[in-house]
C-alpha cells in the first residue's frame, strides 16, 4: 500500500503547484 500514499503525495504536490501557478497569474494581472 506504499504506492497509494505515494500517489496521494504526488496529487497533493500537483495541487500545490497549480495553486501557486494560479496565484502567480493573478498577481501578474493585478500588477499590470
Amino acid at each position: 500500500m506504499n504506492t497509494m500514499s505515494f500517489m496521494a503525495g504526488d496529487i497533493i504536490r500537483m495541487q500545490k503547484r497549480i495553486k501557486t501557478d494560479l496565484a502567480a497569474r493573478l498577481q501578474l494581472k493585478f500588477y499590470k
